[in-house]
Formats: structure tokens, sequence, C-alpha cells
């Protein structure tokens, strides 16, 4: 184990050559492998109508997962403000009307996006 007066001197005229030469295979690595990560790409403009096709796809995708899940949550909101209801239970009356404002929301999300051509945006 060095003492704290070797660590101290470790930069000396003597040593600062051997300490740079040392090191230098280290950054010369960090360097390299930092400039082989800069790789820019540019998109071709050929593809734009494959890529505003793909786009709509997963937009009609998530649409349909959306209003499968806001179906779900419906059915399961009603089922929760029936039983709040009998019940008399104030919580569970906010909790089931909170879910059914949710899965009215989910439910018309894809109609919001294609009425307002939100897609569009996307491909530019």
């Amino acid at each position: 184990m060095r003492s704290l007066s070797t660590k101290r001197n470790l930069l000396t005229k003597g040593n600062a050559k051997k300490v740079f030469f040392r090191a230098l295979p280290f950054f010369m690595f960090a360097f390299f492998v930092f400039m082989n990560s800069v790789c820019p790409a540019f998109a071709d403009t050929a593809y734009k109508s494959d890529v505003s096709k793909l786009a709509k796809s997963v937009v009609d995708i998530v649409g349909y997962i959306f209003r499968v899940v806001g179906i779900i949550m419906a059915v399961y909101a009603i089922g929760t403000l029936i039983q709040a209801f009998q019940s008399n239970n104030p919580d569970a009356q906010s909790r089931g009307a909170t879910t059914a404002v949710v899965a009215v929301i989910l439910i018309f999300i894809p109609t919001i996006i294609k009425s307002l051509d939100l897609t569009s945006y996307l491909t530019k």
C-alpha cells in the first residue's frame, strides 16, 4: 500500500511522462469509441409514403387497444357504480364515476385523433 506522500508525488517531473504514456491508451480508446458512436443518418424521401402508412397503422393498432381497454374499464365502472349506489358509499361512487369518465375518454381517443388528423403531423 502506498503512503500518502507517494501519492502526492506521483506527478513529479520525472513521473509525469510515465503517467501520461500509461494513461494514453485508455484515452485513445475512449476517443475512438466516442468518434465511432457519432454516426449521422439521413432519411431517404423515397420511403416517406411507407413511413406514413406505418405510422397510420401503428396509430390504428394503438387506438384499437385504447378502445378495448376503455370498454373493459366502462364495464368495470358500471359494476362499481351499481355496487356503490346500493351500499350508499360516496367514496366508491366518486371512484366509479372517475373510472367511467376515463373509460369514455379512452373509447373516444381514436375518433378524436382521426377527426383532428393528428397522424399527418407524424409524417412531416
